[in-house]
């Protein structure tokens, strides 16, 4: 009996001491801004760092040389953001994305399917570019000739709220209807020095998808803009036997990650790497200085970088603590 006893008492402490574990939230230490100014301060703070207790599972941020660089696989085991998508998944939306960004950074439209000027400036960039991949489009003389359906399944793509074309507006030059072909006529053109690269995509609770795509010069490989992009499964695709786009586009906005111009403090230096999962490293007046990332389009710019690419951060600087976050790459 008094064995049992025992046992009981035994099972009720560990059961106590499972729940206190399971139960920590990490405290507001954790989350202090760090002094990021040389590398005077970063060996400053890494004394302090070997009072931590080395079993928590946090990352912490540091300005670099008290930790081992870790690289950007990093980025991928942050729980601050929904699990990244293997962005081959996203490969056929790909052309909707180019599309879209070219439609608003070149004609200077917001993205808007109720408006008849931006879908068929839309669809104009996407049919033009993307010709090989419609379905029955031929070349005559100087246009492009596509049937109706092929134009109509281009548009899902485009517009997830997409239900029928609608009458082509008289600001709209390089496409013509003909009845007789039931087709449109798209005037041909080349591109730009352009080219469009997905940065990240990842599934909501709801399970649409927030992608994020820049839109580079491809002789100078610049980024010029960044938008990010929510999807829907394409209503009408389950009814095309090899449908273009098994998503859809429900809305497009800009990105603060890439600006031409800001107004906040800007600074240039020489990237060199991530010490951890939000903090990057960089040169600057030949100081190593610490910043603060947590923009997931940022992150990704950053991970695509090169140890000594010069690159100009706009920044967010705390009064107290003079931690500088970074908020966008100016260009």
């Amino acid at each position: 009996m008094r064995q049992k006893w025992i046992y009981a008492l035994m099972a009720l402490i560990l059961s106590a001491g499972l729940m206190g574990c399971g139960s920590g939230a990490p405290s507001s230490e954790n989350q202090s801004h760090l002094e990021n100014e040389t590398e005077e301060g970063t060996d400053a703070e890494s004394e302090d760092g070997k009072k931590e207790d080395a079993s928590k599972p946090e990352a912490q941020p540091s300005t670099g040389e008290n930790e081992a660089s870790q690289g950007s696989d990093d980025l991928q085991d942050d729980a601050s953001f929904p699990a990244e998508m293997e962005l081959s998944q996203l490969e056929p939306m790909e052309k909707a994305f180019d599309t879209l960004l070219l439609s608003c950074q070149e004609s200077g439209l917001t993205y808007d399917s109720q408006d008849p000027v931006f879908f068929w400036t839309a669809l104009y960039y996407g049919i033009v570019n993307y010709r090989d991949e419609v379905p029955l489009a031929e070349t005559v003389e100087t246009e492009l000739r596509v049937p109706r359906m092929a134009v109509q399944e281009f548009a899902t793509g485009l517009f997830a709220d997409y239900s029928d074309l609608p009458e082509l507006p008289a600001e709209i030059t390089n496409i013509r209807y003909d009845e007789g072909w039931d087709a449109y006529l798209f005037a041909l053109s080349d591109r730009g020095q352009t080219c469009t690269r997905l940065l990240n995509a990842c599934e909501n609770e709801d399970g649409s998808i927030r992608a994020a795509a820049v839109l580079y010069n491809s002789e100078t490989d610049t980024p010029i803009t960044c938008f990010v992009f929510l999807l829907a499964p394409n209503a009408y695709a389950d009814g095309i036997v090899e449908p273009l786009f098994p998503y859809a586009v429900s809305s497009v906005t800009p990105s603060e990650a890439v600006v031409l111009s800001t107004e906040l403090p800007v600074l240039t230096g020489s990237f060199q790497d991530f010490s951890d999962s939000h903090t990057a490293e960089f040169t600057v007046d030949s100081n190593l200085m610490a910043f603060q990332v947590y923009d997931r389009e940022i992150l990704s710019l950053l991970a695509q970088l090169k140890e000594g690419d010069q690159v100009t951060l706009a920044l967010s600087i705390d009064e107290e603590t003079e931690s500088k976050t970074i908020v966008s790459l100016v260009y």
